[in-house]
């Protein structure tokens, strides 16, 4: 390796000396005479070359030097190729003698030259500026001001600058409408004061300016929510603004009628949030708060904001299920989320629990090889995270996403199938004679007690039953076996079953009926299996719509000729229904008559309008109560 090494830099050396030789070549056919101006350029440049070249060559040999098991011949290599260098380039200085002497910039030139290419540790004073960019304008009032003054102290008033090349600057920095006025006029050096006087007296009105500044002012867009960046926003757009005004002789002095409307206008741009605090920081002070105060109250609430990272991990949800006629009475809920940054883990000290791997629990292949029990069993010995299998916290502060099955806050892989459990909760509904409102959100086994007691029959005889006690439940319910050992006395009735989960609702009947002939018929009504998606926050006490739908479905009539509709009288006043027009153009009438169908029930009548008689069937007809 080492071998290789020195032979690689040999070959690199051995091309340093190719370049010196190339610079020994250029001083002998240099002539004896005085040089020229390219000639003497020329051996400036190379001889700054040489400068770098030795600093490269003398890297390269050191680490030859000690790479080397000869040093000896590599000191004297090293001897001969400086006595070389130091010979030329003293020949070029020689050289370069006469022409410094007639030229003083050269020697300037040669000597920041020298100090350039000499070692780190050597300081000096000479410091390179950032280049200032040419203003841009586009014709935006907005910006000519910040155009103006940047221009004229950068080109317009710069001496040293030719007319033909401010005026080749004026037409690089204008863009859009604004250049189109200098479009026309001709590319001469006379030209570039017209040019820039026809810029002047098309931008620099001080009506205008007034104008679009106060503009800017009222039209600031409305903050919705808190956000740090948005109020800065405020604060620059603020800033700017004022001071333009104060640069167009606009005074906005301390407790003048322009502060206050100021403060007054930037306020009204708050959200809810800061626009209370603005308000209760306003009532703590003796007097009316200048703008500078208000803007310093905007700075400390940008800070306050910027160090929660509120504008990024907040969410502002409504309460859709409160409703009140005044929009500032409207319940709303913030539900505040402050996010921290993810643990990083480094992979060698990640322990699998499971099997003793370098790698997280839910990547294990034994762990996904277990049952879901034996899973959940083995995540709670290892003490992790339940949604994410992670260690080093819980599930109530996990920030990854939950289980995608049944979306409750636990890992995929710990999910329990509910339809085993769904089964059992819907055989106890079916089993029962009363409305029943059951939720499956949660998955857990409950036992239940038993006893043993003795109940008495109708004839006082005392016999031995086992109850199961639960303490939740609203209803007592006996075998059909135990009810005719007692000799209770049974009856049939119609009952409603309903249940409610996470995902739908529903309802069915079951009813007995007897028709005119004596036929007795049991029927099931039931409602579709999934009435509607339902998301869980969206239905206040889901329990109840099952329930709901149960009872509309048991009260619902035997046919719609049996429903009572409005009783009509010869003379009421009514309102004639028209589905094309709105109901203040609706026409207004009396009845005349009304019709009796063939079942007796009426349903249809004669009505008279400024339009003549005309017959209406009851449902198009709105009476009117006369007071």
């Amino acid at each position: 390796m080492s071998d290789a090494k020195v032979k690689e830099l040999i070959k690199k050396r051995g091309s340093f000396k190719a370049k010196l030789t190339h610079f020994s070549n250029f001083l002998k056919f240099l002539p004896d005479t005085e040089l020229d101006s390219f000639q003497t350029a020329e051996l400036q440049s190379r001889l700054s070359l040489m400068q770098i070249l030795y600093k490269e060559y003398d890297v390269l040999q050191t680490e030859l030097e000690i790479l080397s098991e000869n040093a000896d011949d590599m000191y004297a290599e090293r001897e001969q190729f400086e006595a070389q260098f130091h010979a030329h380039v003293a020949r070029a200085q020689t050289i370069l003698v006469p022409v410094r002497a007639s030229s003083p910039a050269l020697e300037s030139a040669i000597s920041t030259d020298a100090l350039q290419h000499r070692g780190p540790d050597c300081r000096h004073d000479f410091v390179r500026l950032p280049k200032i960019d040419l203003p841009h304008f586009d014709g935006d009032y907005q910006h000519w001001l910040e155009f103006r003054d940047t221009y004229i102290s950068l080109i317009h008033v710069n001496s040293s600058i030719q007319k033909i090349n401010k005026f080749h600057y004026l037409r690089a920095a204008l863009k859009g409408s604004a250049s189109l006025i200098i479009k026309s006029i001709d590319f001469k050096a006379d030209n570039y004061d017209l040019a820039w006087q026809l810029l002047i007296e098309r931008y620099n009105n001080e009506k205008i300016l007034i104008n679009n500044h106060v503009q800017a002012l009222f039209k600031f867009e409305h903050i919705k929510q808190e956000s740090c960046s948005q109020l800065r926003n405020m604060i620059d757009v603020t800033n700017k603004n004022i001071r333009a005004l104060l640069t167009l002789g606009q005074s906005c002095e301390h407790g003048g009628l322009g502060e206050t409307l100021t403060i007054y206008i930037m306020s009204e741009k708050l959200d809810r949030a800061t626009r209370r605090e603005w308000e209760e920081y306003k009532n703590n002070l003796d007097s009316f708060p200048t703008l500078k105060e208000y803007i310093k109250f905007l700075n400390n609430r940008a800070d306050f904001l910027d160090s929660l990272n509120y504008n990024r991990n907040t969410t502002f949800s409504n309460n859709t299920n409160t409703k009140y006629s005044n929009d500032y009475n409207k319940s709303k809920t913030y539900h505040t989320i402050i996010t921290k940054p993810k643990p990083t883990y480094n992979k060698d000290d990640i322990k699998c629990p499971a099997c003793s791997q370098n790698h997280f629990l839910f990547s294990c292949q034994t762990f996904r090889n277990l049952d879901i029990e034996s899973r959940f069993k083995k995540a709670i010995e290892s003490n992790v995270c339940l949604n994410c299998l992670r260690p080093g916290h819980t599930a109530k502060r996990c920030s990854l996403s939950h289980c995608k099955y049944c979306k409750v806050k636990h890992n995929t892989l710990l999910h329990k199938d509910s339809s085993t459990e769904q089964q059992a909760g819907h055989s106890v509904a079916l089993s029962t004679n009363v409305t029943l409102p059951y939720s499956d959100t949660n998955n857990f086994t409950i036992l239940l007690s038993t006893a043993l007691a003795k109940v008495s029959d109708v004839n006082g005889e005392l016999h031995t039953v086992r109850l199961l006690l639960d303490n939740g439940s609203t209803s007592n319910f006996v075998t059909r076996e135990l009810c005719e050992k007692l000799g209770l006395v049974t009856y049939s009735t119609n009952s409603t079953v309903s249940d409610a989960s996470e995902r739908a609702y529903g309802a069915c009947i079951y009813m007995r009926t007897i028709t005119v002939d004596g036929i007795v018929c049991v029927r099931l009504l039931a409602s579709k299996n999934r009435v509607a998606p339902i998301k869980p926050t969206t239905i206040p006490r889901l329990e109840l719509c099952g329930a709901l739908l149960g009872t509309r479905l048991f009260l619902k009539q035997k046919t719609k000729w049996q429903t009572a509709g409005q009783d009509l009288k010869t003379g009421t006043m009514v309102l004639v229904r028209d589905a094309n027009l709105p109901p203040l153009l609706w026409l207004l009438g009396r009845v005349v008559a009304v019709k009796t169908g063939s079942d007796g029930h009426c349903r249809v009548a004669d009505v008279r309008t400024r339009k003549g008689i005309i017959t209406r069937a009851y449902n198009n007809i709105c009476p009117l109560r006369v007071a």
